[in-house]
């Protein structure tokens, strides 16, 4: 039995697998009160599903990027979880989770989240004809800067995330232009469930040594060392 948690923006998920059958999944508003109901929610989870928290063998997670406090939420959790249960844990992307729905698609995959300041944090995934998954590394960017970037290829891509529901309108009217739009500029857009198939088909691994997992957020701490006098 897999439990997948993510708190990686204002939205939340949780979802329960078997064999890569999704059993049940639950996904709210959370705002900033991830700690709070997180562990709340994952209860109901399993008593709707007449489960006990034994019944899991391993705990799917999304680490970012997304909002600093929310992806640790998510994270720590699943390591208690993961520690008390005696079970591994599979630390997934949130854009990868952003981009799964769509990998099937036939066409490349931009996936973003909003990063604030008129930024967002993307990544392209695409999957080839042998299953394996090409993907690009994450990258900070203007909205402007986005569409230079992953949108000037002759194979137009796919543009989703949660990072659209960010975007002027202006700004998604150029996205237009240069991406397939398929996602809905509202969220949720993403769900915990997609953590559980990426696992049954190989796109995530399990880890046995949780404490090595680290979240990854959108960008560095604004929080510095003070100055020298």
């Amino acid at each position: 039995m897999n439990l997948s948690i993510d708190t990686s923006t204002r939205y939340a998920t949780v979802a329960l697998g078997d064999d890569g059958k999704v059993i049940s999944e639950l996904s709210w508003y959370s705002d900033q009160n991830h700690t709070v109901e997180l562990v709340p929610n994952i209860e109901l989870l399993l008593r709707r599903s007449e489960i006990e928290y034994s019944a899991i063998s391993a705990i799917g997670v999304a680490i970012g990027p997304g909002n600093f406090s929310a992806v640790r939420v998510a994270l720590s959790v699943a390591k208690g979880l993961a520690i008390a249960l005696g079970v591994p844990v599979a630390p997934a992307s949130t854009l990868l989770i952003e981009a799964y729905p769509y990998l099937s698609s036939g066409f490349p995959v931009v996936a973003m989240i909003g990063a604030g300041r008129g930024q967002v944090v993307a990544a392209s995934y695409q999957k080839v004809s042998d299953g394996t998954l090409i993907e690009t590394p994450k990258q900070l960017l203007a909205f402007e800067d986005l569409i230079s970037v992953y949108g000037a290829d002759n194979n137009k891509p796919l543009l989703c995330g949660e990072g659209m529901g960010s975007m002027t309108h202006d700004e998604l009217e150029s996205a237009r232009k240069s991406f397939v739009m398929t996602a809905s500029e509202m969220g949720p857009s993403r769900h915990a469930s997609s953590i559980i198939h990426l696992l049954t088909q190989g796109h995530i691994g399990l880890s046995e040594d949780v404490a090595t997992i680290e979240p990854i957020y959108a960008r560095s701490a604004t929080i510095t060392a003070p100055k020298v006098a």
